[in-house]
């Protein structure tokens, strides 16, 4: 969610979640098989716990500075443990996730096109990528103007 003041500055906030697999050896298993990986930020605003900076107008395209310097900070995971069995062995285990390895964001300026904002259900696709060069999609959509 993004707004654009009369001094096209750009605060907001973002919520993503996607599922990742819990990866088991051979014949163990992970219960559940899967988790939650969600991301919050704010923009516009900076300190201790909050992530991003204001974006700005400039040109033909809309600059949103992305957490990176902060690992970890946003991240969750959903449940936050698993069953791991191996044979007649059950342990129970954290789930580490890349932000919390310390794995961060290295992509740091996000550009947006202005013809992203002129007409509603437009929507843009952009990559963000971690320092393991895994990638992710984040799709902007235009849902009000005003």
């Amino acid at each position: 969610s993004l707004k654009v003041d009369g001094h096209d500055q750009i605060t907001g906030s973002e919520s993503l979640a996607g599922t990742a697999p819990i990866g088991a050896s051979s014949g163990c298993t992970a219960s559940p098989a899967s988790y939650t990986l969600g991301f919050a930020a704010l923009f516009g605003k900076t300190g201790f716990g909050v992530t991003g900076g204001p974006g700005v107008v400039q040109g033909n395209a809309v600059t949103i500075n992305l957490d990176s310097q902060a690992t970890g900070l946003g991240w969750s995971a959903t449940p936050s443990t698993y069953q791991y069995t191996c044979g007649p062995y059950t342990s129970a285990k954290t789930i580490l996730f890349f932000g919390e390895l310390g794995v961060p964001v290295v992509t740091y300026v996000v550009h947006l096109p202005l013809t992203l904002f002129k007409q509603i259900g437009h929507a843009y696709p952009i990559t963000v990528e971690n320092v393991e060069n895994t990638k992710f999609t984040e799709t902007f959509t235009l849902t009000s103007a005003s």
